[in-house]
């Protein structure tokens, strides 16, 4: 399972790329189950790469401090849900050098 976290565009590429990943190499674009956070807002929005995951969790909205950028919610996602990877998109998490750290 990987774990989707971040919202909107880099969620809306992300996701199509790890299917056809997927399709490419097990012959199935859905052995590897996708999980996305999801904001309030997003959830309001009915944002589409919502629906293009396997599943979502809710995580709180505001600013991505709270979110997508925040590495200890983003690991504890990830233990929730027994996450192999996570995709952290670009920006935010992807840039935080406490990321890796986190999964050893």
């Amino acid at each position: 399972m990987i774990l989707i976290a971040k919202n909107e565009i880099a969620a809306v590429k992300g996701i199509p790329s790890i299917r056809r990943w997927s399709h490419e190499t097990f012959g199935n674009e859905c052995t590897i189950e996708l999980v996305s956070m999801a904001t309030p807002e997003d959830v309001a929005a009915n944002a589409g790469y919502m629906r293009m995951a396997d599943m979502r969790t809710s995580i709180p909205g505001g600013s991505n401090n709270h979110n997508c950028a925040n590495v200890e919610r983003i690991f504890d996602v990830a233990n929730r849900f027994d996450c192999d990877a996570v995709r952290a998109g670009w920006e935010h998490a992807s840039e935080n050098s406490n990321l890796p750290a986190w999964f050893p």
